[in-house]
C-alpha cells in the first residue's frame, strides 16, 4: 500500500534463482513483482528496468551479489541508481548472512553495508524458518539490531500438515532407503530429498535410481 500511493518498492534479497520464480509467480496477481538474476538475458533485464522505471513494479527481488555488484559500479551505469525509492526490504533466508558469508557466499557479508550505507535503508526485516538461536543473534547483529528481545520474533510451532522427525543412522544411505519403501512414502508421487552440495545429490540420485528402480531427478 505504501509503495502504491509514495511511488517506491520493495527490494527482497534472495539467494537462488529458482526461489525467486517461483516466488513472482507464487504471488498475488495485485502484487507486482519482478526479479533481476544472472538466468536472464540482457534485453530480459533492461526490459524489467523499464518496467520499473515506468513505476510498474511494486517488488523487485535480486541476489546478494547482483545488489553488492551494482554498489560497486559507478552510478552511470548501476541500477541502483535507476530504482525508484525503496521503502522497504527483506532478506529472504536471512541466516545465510551468517551460515553462507565465511563460505562460498562472501557477498552476504556486505549485504546490510550497502543497505544501510549507500542506499540509506531504515526499515529491514529477515525472515527464515531455519535458524538456531545463536545464528538468530549473529543476523540480528548484522542488521543492526542491539535488542533482541524487541528485534526478533520467534515462532518454533509447526504448521498442522508439517511434522518434524530426526534420526541418527550408521548406514544413511540403507536408512533413507527403507524410509522411502516404507508405507508412508512408497505410494507418493514424488519426495524431496536435500543434500548438502552438488555431488551429494548426483550420488543419492543414481543410488536410489538402482535400488529402488525409480528414476529420481537431481535438482541443484
Amino acid at each position: 500500500m505504501y509503495a502504491m500511493k509514495h511511488s517506491s518498492i520493495t527490494l527482497v534479497i534472495s539467494p537462488l534463482v529458482s526461489l525467486m520464480d517461483d516466488q513472482v509467480h507464487g504471488l498475488p496477481k495485485f502484487l507486482r513483482a519482478t526479479r533481476l538474476h544472472s538466468g536472464m538475458t540482457k534485453d530480459q533485464r533492461e526490459n524489467v528496468m523499464i518496467e520499473i522505471q515506468k513505476g510498474n513494479v511494486d517488488i523487485l527481488l535480486v541476489s546478494p551479489e547482483a545488489l553488492t555488484s551494482w554498489a560497486g559500479m559507478s552510478p552511470y551505469y548501476s541500477p541502483l541508481a535507476k530504482l525508484p525509492p525503496i521503502s522497504f526490504v527483506c532478506v529472504d533466508e536471512c541466516h545465510c548472512l551468517s551460515e553462507w558469508s565465511h563460505s562460498f557466499r562472501p557477498s552476504y557479508l556486505r549485504v546490510c553495508k550497502v543497505l544501510k550505507d549507500q542506499l540509506g535503508i531504515k526499515c529491514l526485516v529477515g525472515l527464515t524458518a531455519t535458524s538456531t538461536r545463536s545464528t538468530c543473534i549473529s543476523v540480528a547483529k548484522q542488521l543492526g539490531i542491539t535488542d533482541f528481545r524487541e528485534g526478533m520474533i520467534l515462532n518454533m510451532s509447526l504448521p498442522r500438515n508439517l511434522s518434524l522427525s530426526i534420526s541418527k543412522d550408521k548406514y544413511k544411505d540403507e536408512a533413507l532407503e527403507m524410509l522411502l519403501s516404507g508405507d508412508r512414502f512408497r505410494n507418493l508421487d514424488s519426495v524431496i530429498i536435500y543434500c548438502t552440495r552438488r555431488d551429494e545429490v548426483v550420488r543419492v540420485s543414481s543410488y536410489l535410481r538402482t535400488r529402488l528402480q525409480r528414476e529420481p531427478a537431481p535438482f541443484e
